[in-house]
């Protein structure tokens, strides 16, 4: 057999072992109790957390559960990506894969400084609304940001009320609201300093992370996470 042959079969024989050495090791830890089952985990409250928390929790232990998340994350990434046609300017992974940050230019959702709503802003939120139809599978933080052009207290405001809007759209479209916190941020995380009328319209933003819930946990640990 030749070298090249070889190579090919231990390369094939890797790929076919890993997903079965992960799932041996991940039983084993269980079993000696080094990892508790998220059904057994007291429920956090998403509500009371910070933007940088919500965004770490929940821990997946489980390397089968990372991987197995990490591979339906890539799906959803994809999918997401089209809506770039409709005006999101931005999908990017975060935390190593397992979360989706989807940012949105305010002037595709809203009047200037207005509360309400475009009609074409249905286009974005309604195929990001699935996401939260299915209970538990994610949470949805939902961080509302604009520029430093008015008072510190008139931007928090008014980030504050885009941010109670998206909600109820959110909610309207079919997404289970216990899933979605939401924060108005004010002038205060600028992606660009306000000195040119183009960083300020890049910094008048929507920024909305897609976080796997207890739901999308307990599927990978059961191997039973499968993209759509």
């Amino acid at each position: 057999m030749s070298i090249k042959k070889q190579y090919i079969l231990i390369l094939l024989s890797l790929l076919f072992a890993i997903p079965q050495v992960e799932a041996q090791l991940f039983n084993r830890q269980k079993k000696g109790g080094l990892l508790k089952d998220v059904k057994s985990e007291q429920h956090i409250n998403i509500q009371t957390l910070t933007v940088d928390e919500n965004k770490n929790i929940p821990l997946i232990e489980s390397p089968l559960a990372r991987r197995k998340i990490r591979e339906y994350m890539v799906v959803q990434e994809k999918t997401l990506q089209k809506l770039k046609q409709y005006g999101i300017s931005d999908v990017e992974p975060q935390r190593g894969g397992e979360v989706i940050k989807i940012t949105i230019p305010m002037d595709k959702l809203f009047y200037p400084n207005d509360t309400t709503l475009l009609s074409k802003a249905e286009l974005l939120l309604r195929p990001i609304a699935r996401y939260g139809a299915e209970q538990g599978m994610y949470h949805i933080l939902i961080v509302t940001h604009s520029d430093n052009t008015g008072s510190i207290d008139y931007n928090l405001k008014l980030t504050s009320l885009r941010a109670e809007k998206l909600y109820g759209k959110l909610k309207h479209l079919g997404a289970k609201t216990d899933e979605i916190v939401i924060y108005g941020m004010g002038g205060e995380e600028p992606l660009n300093d306000n000195l040119t009328m183009a960083n300020r319209k890049n910094n008048r933003r929507t920024e909305i992370y897609l976080i796997p819930g207890e739901e999308m946990i307990r599927l990978s640990l059961r191997g039973k996470l499968e993209a759509k």
